[in-house]
């Protein structure tokens, strides 16, 4: 019966150990003013990112906790042009051109009204590559040109299937991809209303909003913005000037609503760390086991910013840690880096805290790895002659 019941107590702790892995956590963050509001979710990523190295800890993000919605609008464009291009695609396979131009021309009208709902360019890219080849092929030259330098500003490495195009189509795309307009580049600053929402441009992610992009190749770009309990946002960007300017509105969700409706209450709370029930309140509105609570405040015309973080075990209503820092930007990405060290001290102080009440054995438990011990009894050793001296005294 003893293995039997080793067995039980084995599993038994098993489980418990699996239910802590399992504890749900995500960080928050929230602006300390308007001129903060730029840093909030960039700052609650890199967190995130940092808390997902540490064991023991199930992180929910933001996308999952305040939730990312579509345009329903945008998404039934994006399908009505999906469907387009591959009756479009099927006509030009069959060589029915005229029926393969008029149906890719109804897809990209559709394209137009989704960007809001597109990640990459593809099944867009297809449709406008094919698009061209049709129109050349009844000699529209200029309207193809133009079709090609959007098609490259868009994705330069564009495959074009020599079984899809003929010899005259490839080299007219040749000879576009090396033209002075296709080398033309400009300045591209793209905003948010509110700020700080991940900028994704061409399908790659560039930032946090207000970023500005170097070297736009001339043409057609695809511009979306994310931003937790917001509505996604996009728009099509014909870049044909040297600065070009772009700002979007994005609408917030409900739940996101309620969660800004504690802002000032949270603000206050971590400030002066006497009461911590908004912060609890918040966690069980999200269902959080664990919560990393945090403010940013922006230094004024300035790239600094100070972060004030609370750790907290919501389930048993406890905030085990605060700490605080000041951060220089990151102009050099050293932004990531340093924040992980910063949630690392959090984390930490409250595993210093835990230790306090723990029993040990161990003579070097609770110690800093500096002090003298004698290897057989755990005492300091005897004074010597170099004892207790820094090494800095004349002798």
């Amino acid at each position: 019966m003893k293995p039997l019941g080793f067995c039980i107590l084995l599993w038994a702790g098993f489980v418990s150990a699996s239910e802590h892995r399992a504890a749900k956590t995500s960080a928050l963050v929230v602006p300390a003013d308007a001129n903060a509001e730029s840093h909030t979710l960039h700052v609650e990523d890199l967190i995130n990112e940092a808390l997902a190295q540490r064991g023991g800890i199930q992180v929910v993000a933001g996308n999952e906790l305040l939730h990312l919605s579509e345009s329903a609008a945008a998404k039934l464009a994006l399908q009505r042009a999906e469907k387009l291009s591959l009756e479009g695609t099927a006509a030009y396979q069959a060589h029915l051109l005229v029926d393969a131009e008029a149906k890719f021309k109804l897809a990209l009208e559709s394209y137009e009204l989704a960007p809001a709902a597109m990640k990459y360019c593809e099944h867009y890219c297809d449709a406008l590559a094919l698009y061209a080849a049709s129109i050349q092929h009844r000699g529209a030259l200029e309207e193809t040109k133009t079709a090609l330098l959007n098609l490259l500003a868009l994705n330069p490495t564009h495959e074009f299937k020599t079984d899809e195009f003929d010899k005259e189509f490839l080299a007219m795309r040749t000879k576009v991809a090396t033209s002075s307009q296709a080398s033309s580049q400009g300045e591209v600053k793209l905003e948010s209303k509110p700020p700080g929402a991940r900028v994704y441009f061409d399908g790659e992610m560039r930032g946090y909003s207000p970023v500005t992009l170097q070297g736009v190749v001339y043409g057609k770009h695809l511009f979306r913005l994310e931003k937790p309990g917001f509505q996604m946002a996009g728009q099509w960007l014909q870049v044909d000037s040297p600065e070009i300017r772009s700002s979007l509105a994005m609408a917030s969700l409900p739940l996101y609503e309620k969660y800004r409706a504690h802002f000032q209450s949270l603000r206050s709370e971590l400030s002066s760390g006497k009461s911590n029930a908004q912060a609890f309140e918040i966690g069980r509105l999200f269902n959080l086991d664990h919560l990393v609570l945090g403010q940013v405040r922006q230094t004024p015309e300035s790239s600094t910013f100070e972060i004030e973080a609370g750790w907290y075990d919501v389930k048993n209503g406890r905030r085990l840690a605060s700490r605080k820092a000041v951060f220089q930007g990151d102009e050099f990405g050293q932004l990531k880096s340093e924040v992980s060290h910063f949630v690392a001290l959090l984390l930490h102080s409250n595993d210093r805290n835990e230790d306090v009440n723990t029993h040990s054995s161990d003579p070097l438990q609770r110690k800093a790895g500096t002090e003298d011990w004698d290897g057989e009894k755990g005492k300091r050793k005897a004074k010597g002659s170099l004892n207790d001296k820094s090494g800095m005294e004349d002798w």
